[in-house]
């Protein structure tokens, strides 16, 4: 089981292929967990991670390149089930939430 999570918090999480997908925590509410997944992949668990680096690219990207998605509403059940490794906390900004903030005003449900 996973510990709390962190909002702001960057972690990753091990992929099929045995790399690891870059993850960031934007919201903790009771219903559940709101991520956003980056397209990076990196190798081995990192320590630390250069923010500046990530990217999440849409449906018209390279091939190989795995798919960003800016919002993603999950239980605290099913977050609670993932394999993640926290890697360090950063602020959220507002740009990052407007996939919350649309979410929200539509009262969506959790994954």
């Amino acid at each position: 089981m996973n510990p709390n999570p962190v909002e702001g918090g960057l972690y990753v999480t091990r992929d099929e292929d045995n790399t690891y997908t870059v993850l960031k925590v934007l919201k903790v509410d009771p219903g559940g967990v709101h991520v956003r997944q980056y397209s990076n992949r990196v190798i081995e668990i990192p320590t630390s991670l250069d923010s500046s680096t990530l990217f999440m690219a849409g449906i018209h990207r390279e091939p190989n390149v795995k798919l960003g998605l800016g919002h993603t509403p999950v239980s605290h059940e099913s977050f609670s089930t993932w394999p993640i490794h926290f890697v360090q906390c950063e602020s959220v900004s507002e740009e990052e939430l407007e996939g919350y903030n649309y979410w929200k005003e539509e009262h969506g449900g959790y994954f």
